[in-house]
């Protein structure tokens, strides 16, 4: 059994936000190595065609109920939930959701958090397949 502190994630969360570079662009929780990982522009890229085939296979979903501009770390942060439709497959919650400081999120699937509400909108409009 998992034990999740909110002042442990905060602390692990922290490390990762001070190691963060001009060309990061997002954070997110890596549930199978149990860790926060940064992504650029150049990584995020691979992951939205990835989650943009999912979604087209009908095995992934980004609700917009789910968008949050949660602070975190005292910053303004631009956040999304992808999931499986299939609830049952979502991990059981995202440890992120502890670290808000306006409020703790607990939601299942995996949230993504980015510096720019544009970084956030236009991935969600390129994996859901939506045109302006």
């Amino acid at each position: 059994m998992s034990i999740f502190s909110r002042a442990t994630h905060e602390q692990e969360l922290k490390h990762f936000l001070d190691t963060k570079t001009k060309d990061d662009i997002g954070i997110y929780y890596h549930h199978y190595h149990k860790q926060y990982s940064i992504f650029n522009i150049e990584e995020w890229t691979t992951e939205m065609k990835r989650f943009r085939k999912y979604v087209k296979k009908g095995e992934g979903i980004i609700n917009p109920k789910n968008h949050r501009n949660p602070i975190i770390q005292g910053k303004q942060f631009y956040t999304f939930v992808f999931q499986d439709p299939d609830m049952s497959k979502n991990p059981q919650f995202d440890p992120m959701g502890l670290t808000f400081e306006d409020g703790t999120f607990v939601v299942s699937g995996m949230i993504y958090a980015f510096r720019k509400k544009e970084n956030r909108d236009m991935s969600y409009k390129y994996i859901m397949g939506i045109k302006d």
